[in-house]
């Protein structure tokens, strides 16, 4: 059998790296902005709540990251620990995405509005594309058998 890279599975590592430099940057800006809500000295018991479950969602999202970018890797090579990794990235990223969505926020009033549901919804959807695709794409027979162990020579499609 011959592995073969197509421009498609070039396309799912770089968007891999992309997704996963972001959530790397994007985890560690959270996570110094949580812990700056949380040492503030005049914060009450719920601030501080929502701020820790805001910081493990950071960390949560950091190693998300990581993931991604070690699964882009994988693609790359055409590794079978690359489809493993990317599937378990869509896996993450679709928990991460539930979880977001009924997360408590930091508002003033008990009872978020309408605009922060709707925001919510949206970036719910919103996170549910790329994993869906991942889904999609890596569960088709040309992918799966890229991405076996069987396979041993590797060319590039240019």
């Amino acid at each position: 059998m011959n592995k073969t890279r197509t421009k498609g599975m070039t396309a799912v590592a770089v968007v891999n790296f992309v997704f996963g430099a972001l959530g790397v940057f994007a985890g560690l800006w959270a996570m110094m902005t949580f812990h700056a809500v949380m040492s503030r000295s005049l914060t009450d018991g719920k601030t501080t709540q929502v701020a820790m479950a805001g910081l493990g969602m950071a960390l949560y999202g950091v190693a998300c990251g990581i993931v991604a970018i070690i699964a882009g890797i994988g693609v790359l090579k055409l590794a079978p620990w690359g489809r493993i990794l990317s599937l378990s990235y869509a896996g993450l990223s679709i928990v991460s995405s539930v979880v977001s969505l009924f997360m408590p926020t930091i508002e003033s009033s008990s009872a978020p509005g309408a605009g922060v549901w709707i925001g919510k919804t949206i970036g719910f959807l919103l996170g549910m594309i790329y994993p869906a695709i991942l889904f999609i794409v890596f569960r088709r027979p040309h992918w799966k058998e890229a991405f076996s162990s069987a396979s041993q020579n590797v060319a590039n499609v240019a």
